[in-house]
């Protein structure tokens, strides 16, 4: 659960991302403990807007897509819903599936922004931390890709 607090210079909220999965269809629903009500279809734009404005009124800041590549209806919602973001100041981000990549396990580096400073989520280099954030993403992002390396 989300829960928004009222910002101040004081006090900050803690960014609330859910995952967001855009590969639903009427037919899927059927397989599912609960249903939505209508059974939608994500490839539909205008369920996405609604979903959107849905996730704003509930104090929801942004929404983590997974992708699965070039080609998959994962590929085409990612860029309705960016497109949807942009223009109602809603947030999205990535989460790249690995196993339909390289067939290995979902590990991924979330770096939520570079430069927010209003929610403390930025590894820009600051006045109290100089460039740590920054050489702590490319640690791990380094270590990260070592791992991951496609099989030859």
């Amino acid at each position: 659960m989300c829960r928004r607090q009222t910002p101040s210079p004081t006090t900050k909220h803690a960014p609330c991302w859910p995952y967001y999965y855009a590969w639903w269809d009427p037919s899927n629903f059927g397989q599912t403990l609960f249903q939505p009500d209508p059974a939608y279809n994500s490839d539909d734009v205008s369920t996405m807007q609604r979903h959107v404005q849905e996730a704003q009124s509930a104090g929801i800041d942004a929404f983590v897509m997974s992708r699965y590549g070039n080609g998959d209806r994962t590929d085409t919602n990612l860029a309705h819903l960016l497109d949807i973001a942009q223009k109602t100041g809603f947030r999205a981000t990535i989460n790249f599936e690995t196993p339909h990549f390289w067939n290995k396990p979902t590990v991924a580096i979330m770096v939520s922004t570079f430069n927010e400073w209003m929610e403390s989520t930025q590894i820009e280099p600051s006045v109290q931390y100089g460039d740590l954030y920054l050489q702590i993403t490319r640690q791990n992002a380094d270590t990260y890709r070592a791992a991951n390396q496609p099989s030859s």
